[in-house]
């Protein structure tokens, strides 16, 4: 047993991602090779192999072997006294150096990497993290320098100015208790804290985990409507009943075709008449029925060979028109409503080109808010009263938020849809993001007042009633 020897290798080359690992593991195994192979952060793949100095020869010839989609550009070998088991194993990747730390020149090398080629299909999965992480971690100490009494002092520390700027950037992950306590003292924000964009991804969670998330049980149009005839909101005429798309029969009366669930308008389709049909996002007009049908079966049904397709549940209602001698929807209505208030309303107008304004709830266009960028279209408003119908008819209903959606038609507004999470909500700005969570919050504790003070939702609950609740 002279010639049995401890190597440590390291391989340079197209060798992560590809199988490689498994292949030295097979190969290992064959020649009684004992050790361990790891991907290394900075690209190569490093080998502790030991065994008897022929097998060891061999083993370094399959190394340098181009099969599999792998290829070796070079290969360092080095003694080693390391300890080795019996055995040969796959290890997982090497996240830091020796000492514990991720290496300043790799770090950066990382940020090149997801900065050059977000897309590039090479990348580590974890990379962001990783990046993120050491970020995290390096503010911390930051903070941590920064954010103490003496800099907060307002004698002898930083100005009003400067710390205001310093907690308001600041993330929550990175603020620290005592940190925080400092905050607390002079009264500062930690802007960040509050966020519509990570209550919607809380929310996701909740569901996630099976805990009942109450707003979503209105994402269903079928319960929507009924919930809406119980408090007396005008919905479109409908049987509220659902259908496969076979069971469908062609209208005879200018109709809405909807799916019973769906975002964005997918698969919403207008019949003016026989010959007159608009699918409404695809924006792809058809002079008969049997064309649509063709086109619904094998672009927007979810089947084999289109996995993101919707759904085949279906409702036809009444089409409701602003203008039914020419011919016009009505106007869509988004009321972004926060139990009892309503914060804005995005107005949209949907024709040959769709086009977006949000309003305050004083009547003025709000621009900046990160979403329709370029935009620019003034539309027609909408009048005080039918906020404050709309505010009303959220008081009915048990959760923070809820965006209304309403049809403006020759008459009275018409409920569209309840929705519970609006469509692109991660694209608002900081401070939008910031205001609809200081909503979202303030309305939580308006309704925790309400229950405390005896209030019934009687219609929610009885649209509950003998219902399991949404993933609980």
């Amino acid at each position: 047993m002279h010639n049995i020897m401890t190597r440590k290798i390291f391989v340079s080359g197209k060798v992560q991602e590809v199988g490689f690992r498994k292949y030295l593991k097979s190969e290992a195994d064959k020649l009684n090779i004992s050790g361990w192979a790891r991907n290394l952060d900075d690209g190569r793949v490093e080998i502790l192999a030991k065994g008897n100095e022929n097998n060891l020869e061999n083993f370094y010839i399959a190394v340098m072997k181009e099969t599999n989609g792998f290829k070796v550009d070079s290969i360092e070998r080095q003694e080693s006294r390391l300890e080795v088991t019996d055995g040969f194993k796959v290890r997982k990747t090497r996240a830091v150096s020796d000492n514990g730390e991720i290496k300043k020149s790799l770090f950066l090398k990382y940020i090149d990497e997801l900065y050059e080629s977000p897309r590039a299909a090479g990348l580590r999965l974890d990379l962001p993290k990783v990046i993120s992480d050491i970020i995290e971690e390096k503010s911390q100490q930051f903070y941590k320098y920064r954010i103490t009494r003496e800099n907060l002092d307002k004698q002898r520390g930083f100005s009003k100015n400067q710390l205001n700027t310093l907690v308001s950037l600041a993330h929550p992950r990175q603020i620290s208790h005592i940190m925080l306590r400092h905050i607390e003292r002079r009264k500062l924000s930690v802007k960040r804290a509050l966020s519509f964009h990570t209550i919607m991804m809380q929310e996701s969670e909740e569901r996630h985990i099976g805990s009942p998330v109450l707003g979503w049980q209105l994402d269903e149009k079928t319960k929507a409507y009924n919930f809406a005839d119980s408090i007396g909101l005008r919905r479109p005429d409908c049987n509220n009943q659902t259908y496969t798309f076979d069971e469908i029969e062609k209208p005879t009366k200018p109709m809405v075709l909807k799916p019973v669930k769906s975002t964005g308008a997918r698969g919403v389709a207008f019949f003016y008449s026989e010959n007159d049909i608009v699918l409404l996002r695809d924006k792809k007009k058809f002079s008969s029925w049997e064309e649509f049908s063709e086109y619904t079966k094998k672009h927007v049904l979810k089947h084999e060979d289109n996995f993101q397709g919707i759904r085949d549940r279906w409702m036809l209602e009444e089409l409701v028109l602003e203008d039914k001698g020419r011919k016009i929807p009505g106007r869509d209505l988004k009321f972004y409503t926060f139990y009892g208030k309503v914060v804005f309303i995005l107005e949209i107008v949907r024709g040959e080109k769709v086009r977006h304004c949000f309003w305050s709830r004083d009547g003025e266009r709000l621009a900046g808010t990160g979403k329709y960028i370029g935009d620019d279209w003034v539309g027609e408003g909408v009048s005080l009263s039918d906020i404050e119908s709309i505010e009303r008819v959220s008081l009915k209903i048990p959760v923070p938020f809820m965006r209304i959606d309403m049809l403006k038609s020759e008459g009275d507004m018409v409920l569209g849809e309840f929705t519970p999470r609006p469509g692109q909500w991660d694209e608002f700005t900081e401070d939008y993001d910031r205001w609809l969570g200081e909503e979202h919050v303030k309305a939580r504790g308006r309704i925790l007042l309400d229950l405390i003070q005896g209030k019934k939702f009687t219609e929610f609950s009885e649209l509950m009633e003998g219902k399991k609740l949404n993933g609980y």
